[in-house]
């Protein structure tokens, strides 16, 4: 790799290759005190935080009577994520008799519209 790129790194301007060295010292740093994230804490931050938005939204119901309809999928292959969907009362029922869908097929078709873009 060096002499594959050699000539291109001698022909850089002395100022071009103070850069690159910056550049590169940065990144040596953050690889080395950077915060790796594991795919189980990344599932377990997610489990946690929908957690508390399904408690609010929860509370939500109770003091306002807002219905909420609620799906979370995953955004990439990289985290392994089953879909969730949380709704509250009465609306799980319409989207299953007045939709004629349920949350497998959202989901589904959710997580298969991300694996295209």
């Amino acid at each position: 790799m060096v002499k594959e790129n050699l000539a291109e790194y001698c022909a850089l301007t002395d100022e071009a290759k103070a850069k690159l060295v910056e550049e590169f010292a940065d990144f040596r740093v953050m690889k080395t005190v950077g915060t790796h994230i594991s795919g189980r804490s990344k599932i377990s931050h997610v489990t946690h935080t929908l957690k508390a938005v399904e408690n609010k939204l929860d509370n939500l119901k109770c003091c306002m009577g807002v219905k909420t309809l609620f799906y979370t999928t995953r955004g990439t292959a990289d985290l392994p994520l089953q879909g969730i969907a949380y709704c509250t009362k009465g609306v799980a029922g319409f989207m299953s008799s007045m939709m004629e869908l349920n949350t497998g097929t959202i989901i589904g078709k959710v997580e298969g519209q991300n694996a295209l873009t």
